[in-house]
């Protein structure tokens, strides 16, 4: 008579390791999801960078990893996104015409000058292309302040919302309306002998996507999730 001894303890063992294996499963699902996030994240700056004239260390920044742990949060929330809190001039709000294309609102300084009859209606403003600017790629706003304020573009009450120019020899400045055929269509800095375009007029301010937010992570999101996916799961196998 052939007699089979069975290990009890060793089936036990794999007994409880088969009762555990949907979560062993969920564990390596979130696993791979985090670690694809990761790489999502890389793709979208390397294409933010080769997308944007000016490699902005804001926008940069503002980039967030959403991964799909922690209080609040699972696998459908987890992703990427442009931070869209906080003062005027967010991640999001900058990045947003570059990724969807479309039109933006009159910003506070140019409805200030249409207040004032400088900026003609239905016009925008947009910034000179060689004029300075800040480690957020912007116009500063005290240098808006002052200019609003050598226009006599801007009240008392108002002249307290915006900040001072960082400018050292502010005094030395000046800021004046360029007209063409009677029609205003920008602001200069002179500085000495030195000028400097400010803003220019437009009309139209649409955006063009130039930035592929989305398909960079969708790319990244098919090429990385069943790698780490089988990766992680083989790990976890191996020790049933």
């Amino acid at each position: 008579m052939l007699s089979i001894k069975v290990d009890k303890a060793e089936l036990d063992r794999q007994f409880a390791a088969l009762l555990e294996l949907p979560r062993t499963i969920e564990k390596a699902v979130v696993g791979a999801v985090a670690e694809t996030v990761k790489d999502v994240h890389t793709a979208q700056l390397e294409e933010l960078k080769m997308s944007m004239a000016k490699d902005s260390a804001f926008l940069k920044r503002g980039l967030w990893i959403v991964q799909p742990y922690g209080k609040g949060r699972d696998i459908a929330s987890a992703g990427t996104r442009f931070n869209n809190v906080g003062p005027r001039g967010t991640p999001a709000a900058i990045i947003g015409p570059n990724i969807k294309g479309g039109a933006r609102g009159n910003k506070a300084s140019a409805k200030a000058l249409q207040a004032k009859g400088i900026l003609p209606a239905g016009y925008f403003t947009v910034e000179g292309k060689d004029y300075p600017r800040d480690s957020k790629g912007n116009i500063t706003r005290g240098r808006y302040s002052q200019m609003l304020d050598a226009l006599g573009a801007i009240s008392k009450e108002d002249r307290a919302k915006f900040p001072k120019s960082g400018q050292k020899d502010r005094k030395s400045v000046s800021f004046f309306v360029i007209k063409r055929g009677g029609q205003p269509f920008a602001i200069a800095e002179r500085k000495g002998e030195d000028v400097k375009i400010m803003l220019v007029f437009v009309r139209n301010t649409n955006y063009r996507e130039k930035y592929d937010y989305m398909g960079a992570g969708d790319k990244q999101l098919a090429y990385s999730l069943p790698r780490h996916m089988d990766r992680i799961l083989l790990r976890y196998m191996s020790k049933l």
